[in-house]
C-alpha cells in the first residue's frame, strides 16, 4: 500500500530505497499529493482520465493491425470508389465469370473492362488506341491525385519525362538563440524519449544576459513518452531556478504541447498531470514568461536532454568546464550568434531542372 511508505507529508526514502532502483525512487519522489483535493476515479484507456463510450469500444474490440497493402489502398488521397474496387480485387470478390460461375450460376459473362462489355454486348467496337487513351486518362488521374498543385502537359511522354525529373523542394529555417534582456535569465529545457516510450531523458540549462551558464542539469526518467519527459524535465528546470533564488526568467522549450498544458489552454493527461500542477504552482506567483521554439533552437538542452538518457543518471553542472564537450561547443556557437538549420521536404512543392512547381 501506498500509505506505508508516505508519512506526514513526505516519502520514506529509506524504506523506498530497500526495493526499489535509485532511478524509480526519484520519480517517486517527485510525486506530491494533494491533500485538499479529493481522490477521483481515473479511466486509463482514455487520455483525459474520463470515461468515454469511444474509448471503451476500443477496448473491447478486437482491431486488427494495419498492413502495407491496407494502408496503399485506403489511401486518403485515392477516389473512395478506386479504394473500395482493389480492396474487391484482393478478396476475390468482382463479378467475373469465374467468380459468377463458382455460384453454380451460367449467364452471359461479364466484365469489368468497360471496352470489352461495350464489344460484347452493345456491339461497339473501340479501337485500340481509344483503350489506351482511356488507361492513359486513368493513370493521368492517380499523377493528379499525388501532385494535385502540379501542371502536367497532356501528351504521356511529356508527363512521364517531367515526373522522373520531379524531385520535392527543400526548405530551409535558420534559428538563432538569442540573449535574455538585462535583469533576465533564460531557462532552455528538453525532454526525449528512445521508442516513445522507451527510455527517456530530459536536460536544461539556465543563462544569463551575457550567456554565461548559471546552472545545467541531465537525468534518466526511466521508460516513459516523450510528452512525460518533457515535463518532467520543465519541473526539474524550474525547480532549479526557484533554488538558484533567481527572478524574470524566460523559458524557452520545443514541446507546444507541455506549454499549452501549462497555460491551461488545455486540459492535461491524467500520467502526466500532476507533473503540470506542480509546474503551474511554482510558477503562479512567479515572473515567468514562456517561448516557444523548434528543436534546432534549442540544441545545447537537446543535447544535455540525451546525455541524461545515455549517462542513466541524475547530472548536476554549475561550470562550463563541467559540460561535456558536444554541450560546449552547442553553447559557443549559440552565444556567438552562429545559427542551426532545419531542413525539411515541402509538401506539394517540387522541383523539376531546378525550377520551382507549386
Amino acid at each position: 500500500m501506498v500509505k506505508e511508505f508516505y508519512l506526514h507529508d513526505a516519502w520514506k526514502q529509506s524504506k523506498l530505497m530497500r526495493i526499489l532502483p535509485l532511478h524509480v525512487v526519484n520519480s517517486i519522489k517527485a510525486i506530491l499529493f494533494n491533500n485538499d483535493r479529493e481522490d477521483r476515479p481515473i479511466w486509463t484507456p482514455d487520455p483525459s482520465g474520463d470515461f468515454t463510450c469511444k474509448s471503451a469500444w476500443r477496448t473491447v474490440r478486437s482491431k486488427k493491425g494495419t498492413t502495407l497493402t491496407g494502408m496503399t489502398i485506403w489511401y486518403k488521397k485515392l477516389p473512395f470508389k478506386v479504394s473500395v474496387f482493389m480492396s474487391r480485387v484482393l478478396l476475390d470478390q468482382v463479378a467475373t465469370d469465374v467468380a459468377i460461375k463458382r455460384f453454380g450460376v451460367n449467364i452471359a459473362s461479364i466484365h469489368w473492362s468497360k471496352a470489352r462489355c461495350s464489344a460484347r454486348f452493345d456491339e461497339k467496337h473501340m479501337s485500340h488506341r481509344f483503350i489506351i487513351q482511356q488507361v492513359i486518362k486513368m493513370i493521368n488521374m492517380f499523377i493528379h491525385t499525388s501532385f494535385q498543385d502540379l501542371h502536367l502537359p497532356n501528351m504521356w511522354h511529356d508527363t512521364y519525362s517531367k515526373i522522373e525529373k520531379l524531385s520535392l523542394a527543400i526548405h530551409c529555417q535558420i534559428f538563432y538563440w538569442h540573449k535574455p534582456p538585462t535583469g533576465w535569465v533564460k531557462l532552455n529545457i528538453d525532454g526525449c524519449s528512445k521508442g516513445n516510450p522507451g527510455s527517456a531523458g530530459g536536460g536544461g540549462l539556465i543563462r544569463d544576459h551575457n550567456g554565461v551558464l548559471i546552472g545545467a542539469f541531465a537525468e534518466f526518467y526511466g521508460d516513459c513518452s516523450c510528452n512525460i519527459a518533457e515535463a518532467k524535465a520543465m519541473r526539474r528546470g524550474i525547480k532549479m531556478y526557484i533554488t538558484n533564488g533567481l527572478t524574470n526568467v524566460i523559458v524557452e522549450y520545443d514541446s507546444a504541447i507541455i506549454l499549452n498544458l501549462i497555460k491551461r489552454t488545455r486540459k492535461p493527461p491524467w500520467r502526466f498531470n500532476n507533473n503540470i500542477e506542480q509546474i503551474q504552482t511554482m510558477t503562479k506567483h512567479r515572473n515567468f514568461v514562456f517561448c516557444h521554439t523548434l528543436r534546432e533552437g534549442n540544441n545545447s538542452a537537446d543535447k544535455l536532454a540525451n546525455l541524461g538518457e545515455e549517462s542513466k543518471i541524475v547530472s548536476i553542472f554549475n561550470e562550463v568546464v563541467s559540460l561535456p564537450l558536444n554541450v560546449r561547443a552547442s553553447m559557443k556557437l549559440e552565444v556567438d550568434g552562429i545559427p542551426n538549420f532545419r531542413f525539411r521536404q515541402k509538401k506539394n512543392k517540387f522541383v523539376i531542372n531546378d525550377s520551382t512547381y507549386q
